[in-house]
């Protein structure tokens, strides 16, 4: 027994225990597709398991011929299906307890197809479908095995397009959650000016030195930002600003006007105290990248519409916040659930750092001390060796591809927190993927989470230039999860791959070891 107790063993079916699914009655919804697929379709090919979609799929795709080549089955970035078998349709779901891929079997389907393509490879005798994954049939009527049913009832329709492999589909974009009504009456108590009647876009006036800026809040990029602008374009593109600080903020130009934007997280994780505190921070570094300080909104856009100047302004006091860390000039930013070829952007790759940072909300309560590990997994996505978990008690791998550069118990670095190296010369084929993981330490008694750490990023680097490839910026709604998987490098080939998760676990680092069959 080590420090998160014994292996979690992979848990198989054991009998063949059948339930009715019931009605999600979720009209025009994807969820009700799917279950409209699984009460109407005579035979429902069903893979699930209580592990993560993107591993899922990677595996399908390697074991099933069928899914190395899919296209949408309707304008639903949803929906899948196989070309040329308009009669079979697919979709992928995850949730909490779990994931699933449901391939639905309408009446005139081609059955050597299905059998040849996706039954014998996953669920006939010779089969090999590592655990935690489970094969299932589905029957007319939505009658299926108790586990997937499970499975089914918590879990949310993914978009195609996030699955590996299929990062050439179309993603939908979101409109953010609705602004919840507390925060609303605050910004209005506070001063703030509703920009359009009934509307989620505010704006204020908050004094820097003797003269003021104007800033706007409102959604932004699928979630929410605030925005104050810092000039105007000379010939129509974004100005080059050296030291900007990629890791809180991000510049946009609308009609010609260069915008500072600050992003925000989506609620629960957003509330009115991080608006404001936000909103001095932003005013303060406009300031200090030498932009204008006039009292004239910015220009209306498409984003965040400012149509009318604030009236008010807010008696703002200054919060006791740390400086702005500086971060490196970003390489490719990734989104959620992309992917991106590292060898294709350098051939000859041979070593990597992988970076990682956060940036604690401030006045977020007692000191955050948040720790990066590694775990290299096998094609059945677990551990290949408990001595493959490198984290603060562990920072070598036995063969040396793998080490930890040391731990940082403040979040206060310069750049990167906690660095991990990858010598990809030397990572055995054993290990097809290596999982980067960050968790706070003694969560649960200081009564923490990743809701409070508003500012968390992935970043990969060519050690032998230095040269950053690509990183991915984390915005959570993780308002209880103490623990995040926030990207993963893979092996496809010879190529090195990286790919952007941002998954949360409420279990913290043990319920993450318990997943990847850790027995730490």
């Amino acid at each position: 027994m080590g420090i998160f107790g014994g292996r979690r063993e992979a848990q198989r079916s054991a009998s063949d225990v059948r339930v009715t699914l019931a009605d999600p009655h979720a009209e025009g919804d994807v969820k009700q597709a799917a279950y409209i697929g699984l009460d109407s379709a005579g035979l429902s090919l069903l893979i699930y398991g209580p592990g993560d979609i993107h591993s899922l799929f990677a595996f399908l795709r390697s074991a099933a011929p069928a899914f190395r080549s899919v296209e949408l089955a309707s304008d639903s970035p949803y929906l899948g299906k196989f070309p040329g078998r308009e009669e079979i349709m697919w979709l992928a779901l995850e949730g909490p307890a779990g994931s699933a891929v449901t391939v639905h079997c309408f009446p005139s389907c081609d059955t050597e197809f299905t059998t040849m393509q996706i039954t014998m490879p996953l669920g006939g005798p010779r089969a090999a479908l590592p655990a935690p994954w489970e094969f299932g049939i589905g029957t007319v009527n939505a009658h299926v095995p108790a586990r997937f049913a499970d499975i089914f009832g918590v879990a949310e329709p993914v978009p195609l397009g996030i699955l590996p492999g299929l990062n050439h589909l179309p993603v939908p974009t979101p409109a953010p959650a609705a602004l919840p009504d507390a925060i609303e009456r605050d910004l209005l108590a506070d001063g703030w000016d509703q920009q359009q009647p009934g509307g989620a876009v505010f704006g204020v006036n908050i004094p820097v030195g003797s003269e003021s800026r104007s800033v706007v809040f409102g959604p932004w990029s699928q979630a929410y930002g605030l925005v104050t602008s810092i000039g105007e374009s000379a010939d129509g593109t974004l100005p080059p600003i050296p030291h900007l600080d990629t890791g809180r903020y991000a510049l946009e130009l609308f009609d010609d006007e260069v915008m500072l934007v600050r992003p925000l997280p989506l609620p629960p994780a957003l509330s009115y105290n991080m608006i404001r505190e936000a909103a001095i921070e932003i005013a303060g570094y406009a300031e200090s990248l030498g932009g204008s300080t006039s009292t004239a909104p910015p220009s209306p856009s498409t984003t965040i519409p400012v149509p009318v100047p604030p009236t008010a302004s807010v008696p703002f006091t200054e919060p006791a916040t740390r400086p702005a860390r500086a971060r490196p000039a970003p390489g490719t930013t990734m989104a959620k659930g992309a992917n991106v070829s590292l060898t294709a952007k350098v051939p000859g790759l041979s070593a990597v750092s992988v970076g990682l940072g956060w940036d604690p909300r401030p006045n977020a309560g007692a000191e955050f001390d948040l720790d990066a590990s590694a775990i290299a997994t096998g094609p059945d996505g677990k551990v290949i060796a408990d001595e493959y978990f490198v984290f603060f008690n562990n920072l070598r791998s036995p063969d040396g591809c793998i080490e930890h550069t040391g731990d940082n118990r403040t979040g206060d670095a310069v750049g990167d927190d906690e660095t991990i190296d990858i010598d990809l010369a030397k990572v055995p084929a054993t290990i097809t993927k290596i999982v980067f993981v960050v968790s706070i330490y003694d969560a649960t008694p200081r009564g923490q989470s990743f809701g409070q750490v508003p500012d968390a990023f992935i970043r990969v680097i060519d050690r032998a230039t230095g040269t950053e490839l690509t990183r991915y910026d984390l915005t959570s709604n993780a308002s209880t999860e103490t623990a995040m998987v926030f990207g993963e490098l893979y092996r496809r080939g010879t190529e090195w791959k990286f790919r952007a998760i941002g998954q949360g676990y409420d279990s913290g680092l043990e319920g993450i070891a318990r997943d990847y069959g850790i027995n730490a």
